[in-house]
């Protein structure tokens, strides 16, 4: 595992471009930002998290604030490590502090795009009477900025190679590490400790093990504990957050040997997925992909999940965020270079409802190239049996 930076001043000069850019497009004179995906755009790999908030002038250099009165200890890390954060001015975050970084960038009287879909309302209105004082108009740039963070290129896909990594070794480990009489909340420990281990910053593990209806991973914590016992099956929702960049695999257990309609349910997922994907270029609408992998899905006499059926999405786009744009079939939405997908179809027997048959998954993650797209995981798809 590679331990140094690896986006570049490159990969910053390219990220500041499009901001730039994006504040021109949209009138306004500086943007005031906050989440963690974010804050990982304006500031590179590391100094992000909750309650991070980072103001970019048009004219002049950042800040980012972090902490809170009381908790100025935070800072001392980012002094020790300035050197790995693109932006090297940063306060304690209150809102005087922001009222003085407003002013000392001539950012005062002027328009601020707030992307406001990170803020709670108390947040906002509180934010809101601080700008006020400085007659700042806001302006909510929450879509814009997040359609400018969806296309992936330099160091970051390093990043994501880096990420498939430590899911793939997830897929492969958990098989001898799985046994009946286990929890479903340890099955999500030991998937922790792995990544965790790999260097993550986050997780999301979803389970759903039952003899018959997988159709819905969730979390193990929302539930009465259940061991796992022969006949189950298992899917898991393996997802990592590392260096700022979420993705995932979803993979299927089998404890025993499968009944054939789930093998035949599994197998028409993963092949529709391998079929329909061939069709991805930069220009190809999410939605055409999602109904041509639920067609064959269908033809083949099972229930797809955009119609009587219920389950997760056929798919969506991640990076930044765990999901930067759900693909519908009735929706638009266009796919570019360097956007980062997965894709995890589901299917289910005819006359299915909760706790009928059902699966979920396989899931795989692509990447949109120049000319195509990229299968990314290295591990294959397949129900493996314990």
């Amino acid at each position: 595992m590679i331990s140094t930076t690896l986006l570049s001043q490159q990969d910053r000069k390219e990220h500041y471009r499009k901001i730039y850019t994006l504040m021109d497009e949209q009138g306004v004179d500086g943007l005031l930002v906050s989440g963690d995906g974010p804050i990982k755009y304006v500031n590179g790999e590391y100094a992000a998290g909750w309650g991070v908030f980072a103001l970019i002038p048009r004219q002049g250099e950042p800040i980012f604030f972090q902490g809170n009165e009381g908790r100025e200890y935070i800072l001392t890390p980012v002094r020790k490590n300035a050197a790995d954060y693109w932006i090297k001015e940063f306060d304690v975050m209150t809102f005087p502090n922001i009222v003085k970084a407003v002013r000392d960038k001539g950012l005062d009287s002027k328009t601020i795009g707030l992307n406001l879909e990170a803020l709670p309302m108390g947040l906002y209105m509180a934010m809101q009477d601080c700008l006020d004082q400085l007659h700042v108009k806001i302006k909510d740039i929450s879509e814009p900025f997040k359609t400018l963070r969806r296309c992936k290129s330099g160091g970051y896909l390093k990043i994501i190679e880096e990420a498939i990594d430590i899911v793939d070794t997830c897929v492969r480990e958990l098989p001898g590490l799985l046994h009946t009489g286990m929890y479903e909340y340890e099955v999500k420990g030991i998937l922790e400790n792995i990544m965790i281990g790999r260097g993550a910053e986050n997780t999301l593990i979803l389970v759903n093990a039952d003899p018959v209806d997988i159709s819905s991973p969730a979390i193990p914590a929302d539930h009465k504990p259940r061991a796992l016992r022969e006949g189950d099956l298992m899917v898991v929702e393996i997802t990592v957050c590392y260096r700022g960049c979420w993705l995932q695999k979803i993979a299927v257990y089998s404890f025993g040997e499968p009944k054939h309609e789930y093998r035949e349910m599994f197998d028409a997922v993963d092949e529709a997925i391998r079929d329909c994907v061939k069709m991805v270029k930069p220009g190809v609408n999410a939605k055409d992909l999602v109904n041509a992998i639920d067609d064959q899905i269908e033809a083949k006499g099972f229930l797809s999940a955009r119609k009587d059926f219920i389950s997760g999405p056929c798919g969506h786009l991640s990076g930044y965020e765990m999901d930067e744009g759900t693909f519908s079939p009735v929706k638009d939405f266009y796919l570019e270079e360097g956007m980062l997908f997965v894709l995890h179809p589901a299917a289910a027997l005819p006359g299915w409802e909760p706790g009928k048959p059902g699966i979920f998954g396989p899931g795989t993650m692509f990447l949109v190239t120049e000319n195509g797209v990229k299968s990314l995981n290295q591990t294959i798809n397949e129900i493996y049996v314990i």
